[in-house]
Order: structure tokens, then C-alpha cells, then sequence
């Protein structure tokens, strides 16, 4: 029928549905793809070419719908949205995606499990920090989420001016540790293992420090820092110095200015190099689960002036975050896994003029990581020769330390050994 040039209906349906497909074909995973191409040329020999035209996106349709189902079966979490939370039934939100309300804004979150979950084992809550370029958004787990979620029920948060979350006029890892306490019960009830990367560990510790008595904060019963912001003075002095201090000083002369778009290539620039970079850091054995769909989905939103201006902001309030995570006493009560990387090294190497300073701030951290690991009960675990993106060159360095904690915080006798006190 979809020869027909009278059957004018049918060729209307279809196109909608193109358009419908175009919107949301990213969703598809890759053996999805596929295996509409292999449907497509099993009908070669049936219709004439030119019924093709029609019939692909009938069958993407087919395909769209047989991924949702699929989804629901694989992951039993993804087809279980928390309280207040919308399910990712649009077509703007990646696949396992959700929004969830806390008060007037909504957070984005991603949500995966194994088939069968382990019942008794913790959830597992990812918080991203910044790369190099102060890009902190949850596509820095698009690798390891998917092989967290083999063994355990694995929730990635975007802080808001993030991802597909909302925008706010005052972004900082300060206004995020006071989100969490609302966020965190919103999404589990069950116990968590917290996996922060890099800057992020300021939000983690002062959410755990500042409500020690609230019901979010007691969910918490271990954390894993990988390449953590240490309070030592050399590493604050580093961290407060430039770029930080040029985003402070011109903030408000910015803000217009990245409106009108004035970095928008400089931005698609750097995505790009981003990519390429996380591209050679993956290892072959874990090429297959990357799943850069949503990488690609999660980084894209990073390139629009609005979120520029959020980046901006967050960065210009930096400092101050950072005040106040030196004055936290350190955390004893829980314990604390610490996966120290040695980036320094490259970038002592990329700007030798500023090697004493690099180096004693690679001493300091690697000093204070270990301190905390061993006063907490946790684990010290040093990567040498390794990339600030750990998360992706050594994925499995990061599963182990979670196996490890689920393992010593089941075993309340070994958990709390040597702590100073322990939570309900």
C-alpha cells in the first residue's frame, strides 16, 4: 500500500513518524540499530526499493517501542520511578533517566540495576566534579554506571545547571550538599555507598558533616573519593588561584557576554577534544559497554549559553565552597575509600615552571588521601601512571573498592573497627 500514490493518509502517518524518530533515535542502542537494518534488508527481496522509503521508519517505530519493553524487563529500577519523580518517558531524556522534584526544581537522575538485584546490597549514588575544563556533569559515568549496574542498583545525580536538570541563579557544591538532604530520601530509602569524583567530594562531605543527624545523611554509610579536593594550604591556594579568581573578579561582565554566544565555538572546541580523549583512554575490554549515547546526550547540554552561564557561576563561587570545606573536621565515623591518581604528573611535566607548586600539591594530597582512608577504616588506593578520568581508564580499580566497602560495611564488627563512632 505504501506504493500507492493515493494513498496519501498512509505517507502522512510515516512522515510524522520520521520526524517522531529523528527526535528520539539516539535513544536506540546500538544492537537496536542493527538489527532494524537486518530487518530492512530481509524485505529486499520482497518489495521494490522504493517501498523501503516507507517501511524503515515503520520499523524504527517497532524498534523504539521494543526498546522500552526491553528496558523495563532488563532494569526493574528504570520501570519504577521514585516518589515525585518523572519517568523518562520524553524524548528529551536519555534512556533510565528521570526528573525528580525537590521543592520548586527538578534534578536530573539516571537510574540502573541488574536484572536481579541484590536485595541487601547498598545503593550506589555517583556525584560528578569537573575535568580540567570545569565540565561536572554525570557523562563522566557513562561507562561506569553501566558496569556498576551489573551487580548493583546505581543512581547518577546531576547537580542542578547540570545535565537535564534545572537551572539556578545560585549554583554552587555548597548549595548541592543542602539539596542532597532532600534529594537523597527522595530517591532510595535503602542504605548508599556515595562515589564522588573530584570537586564533588565537597558536596559529599559537607552533606554528611553539616546534617549529621538527619535521616539523608544516616543513609550514607560509606564513600568512595576518587581524586578528591584535599584542604590542605598548598592545594587551596592552587584550586582559589586562576582560573577561579578571573571568574570571581568578572563574573557580571561575563554573563552577557556568553548570552550573545561569544564562546560557543570555544565550547564545541573543547567537547570535542573531550571526546577524543576519553576515546583513547578507554581500555578494549570496555569499548562494548561505554555507552556513549549517553555521554553524547549528557555533554551536548553543556554547550549552550545558558549552561555556560551556570558553569561560570559555580566557578565564580568555588572559593568560597572551598572555605568552607577546609573548616570540616575530617570524616571518621564511616568508611572513607580514597582512589588517588597521579594527573599531577602531566601536568607538572606540561608546565614545568610551575613544578614546585604542582608537586608539593601532589605530596600534600597524597598524604592527606591516605590519612583519611587509614583513620576512617577505608581503603588508600594509589594509581600510578594513571588520568585524572578514572572513570573511565580504570573502571574496575573503582568496582572493587565498592565490592570491598559493601563487603566491610555488611559486617558491623569488622565495619566499625577502629572508627570513632557509627551511625544509625
Amino acid at each position: 500500500r505504501a506504493r500507492s500514490d493515493a494513498d496519501g493518509k498512509l505517507f502522512i502517518t510515516i512522515k510524522s513518524a520520521t520526524v517522531a524518530i529523528a527526535q528520539r533515535r539516539t535513544g536506540l542502542g546500538s544492537d537496536h540499530r542493527q538489527m532494524v537494518r537486518n530487518i530492512v534488508l530481509s524485505y529486499q527481496h520482497i518489495f521494490k526499493k522504493s517501498v523501503n522509503l516507507y517501511l524503515t521508519p515503520c520499523l524504527f517505530v517497532l524498534a523504539c517501542t521494543l526498546n522500552q519493553v526491553k528496558a523495563a524487563a532488563v532494569d526493574p529500577q528504570a520501570a519504577k520511578p521514585s516518589h515525585d519523580a518523572t519517568p523518562a518517558t520524553s524524548t528529551l531524556l536519555p534512556r533510565y533517566s528521570e526528573l525528580v522534584n525537590v521543592g520548586t526544581q527538578k534534578f536530573h537522575i539516571r537510574r540502573m540495576g541488574p536484572v536481579a538485584a541484590q536485595v541487601k546490597a547498598p545503593v550506589v549514588v555517583l556525584l560528578s566534579g569537573p575535568n580540567k575544563n570545569f565540565h561536572a556533569d554525570s557523562a563522566w559515568f557513562a561507562l561506569l554506571q553501566p558496569l556498576l549496574a551489573q551487580s548493583y542498583n546505581v543512581i547518577a545525580i546531576d547537580r542542578l545547571g547540570n545535565g537535564f536538570s534545572d537551572d539556578a541563579d545560585n549554583l554552587s557544591y555548597q548549595r548541592f550538599s543542602q539539596d542532597l538532604v532532600s534529594l537523597l530520601p527522595a530517591i532510595t530509602d535503602q542504605n548508599v555507598i556515595l562515589v564522588s569524583f573530584a570537586s564533588a567530594n565537597i558536596s559529599a562531605q559537607l552533606f554528611y558533616q553539616q546534617a549529621p543527624t538527619g535521616p539523608a545523611a544516616s543513609q550514607v554509610k560509606a564513600m568512595i573519593l576518587i581524586d578528591p579536593d584535599i584542604p590542605t594550604p598548598a592545594a587551596l591556594a592552587l584550586y582559589q588561584g586562576y582560573p577561579v579568581d578571573w571568574y570571581q573578579q568578572h563574573l557580571q561582565q561575563l554573563l552577557p557576554e556568553l548570552a550573545k554566544g561569544v564562546w560557543n565555538q570555544r565550547t564545541l572546541d573543547k567537547l570535542k577534544a573531550e571526546r577524543a580523549e576519553i576515546t583513547a583512554l578507554l581500555n578494549p575490554e570496555h569499548q562494548a559497554q561505554m555507552d556513549w549515547d549517553y555521554f553524547d546526550q549528557i555533554s551536548q547540554q553543556r554547550k549552550t549559553p545558558k549552561r555556560q552561564q551556570q558553569r561560570a557561576i559555580e566557578i565564580a563561587h568555588y572559593a568560597k565552597d572551598l572555605d568552607l570545606f577546609a573548616a570540616l573536621p575530617a570524616i571518621s565515623d564511616i568508611p572513607v575509600t580514597v582512589i588517588d591518581s597521579d594527573f599531577e604528573t602531566m601536568d607538572i611535566a606540561a608546565d614545568p615552571s610551575q613544578a614546585g607548586q604542582l608537586q608539593l600539591w601532589q605530596q600534600q594530597g597524597s598524604a592527606w588521601s591516605k590519612q583519611l582512608a587509614n583513620s576512617s577504616g577505608g581503603q588508600y588506593l594509589p594509581l600510578a601512571n594513571s588520568h585524572h578520568l578514572v572513570m573511565f581508564q580504570h573502571p574496575e580499580k573503582i568496582l572493587a573498592a565498592v565490592d570491598w566497602l559493601r563487603i566491610k560495611i555488611s559486617q558491623p564488627a569488622a565495619g566499625t573497627a577502629g572508627l570513632k563512632g557509627s551511625r544509625p
